[in-house]
């Protein structure tokens, strides 16, 4: 009933006229009469989690190769439907914006890794900072696809190593 109320006032929170808490209360406002007793805040919270569930879902979907589109989430179907439409970009937001700003993609976040000191004296490599970033929904691919691109340039760079091992190995054992 949620997820159906906030695709029904999906509108509303694109328009930048109308404030969030504002349209969770209408949404609140609107569950109450079929007798779900949420508050705004409760129906904020909600959302939220379900749109991180939806993205994990997601990522993990476009990251694991064999999966497909399969998922036993019940709500996937309803999530996607609200966040398939935001992820194209509309001609109305990029004109009122003049100039679209792209976010950084993960390469970019590789560079800030830092080697962090540790009480002891020990050193921790390949932390990173915490940083939330805003991104724009119709930029939110490209951190996804140069994480895949390197994952298959390290598998790539993995099978020529085993291959080169392979032949090492067959050369020693004819000798």
């Amino acid at each position: 009933m949620l997820i159906a109320s906030y695709h029904a006032f999906k509108s509303l929170f694109d328009d930048d006229l109308h404030r969030s808490d504002e349209v969770y209360a209408d949404i609140s406002k609107k569950l109450k009469k079929f007798g779900c007793n949420a508050s705004a805040e409760d129906c904020s919270k909600r959302m939220v989690f379900l749109a991180k569930k939806y993205k994990e879902i997601e990522d993990m979907r476009l990251l694991c190769s064999g999966t497909g589109d399969v998922t036993n989430w019940i709500y996937y179907d309803a999530m996607s439907q609200i966040f398939e439409k935001s992820r194209v970009m509309k001609p109305q937001k990029l004109l009122a914006a003049g100039t679209a700003s792209v976010s950084k993609s993960r390469n970019d976040d590789d560079e800030e890794e830092e080697e962090d000191q540790n009480n002891d004296g020990s050193s921790c490599r390949g932390r990173k900072k915490k940083t939330k970033k805003k991104t724009n929904s119709y930029t939110s691919a490209l951190p996804i696809q140069s994480y895949k691109e390197r994952k298959l340039q390290q598998g790539n760079e993995l099978r020529t190593i085993l291959a080169n091992l392979a032949e090492n190995i067959i050369a020693q054992s004819k000798q």
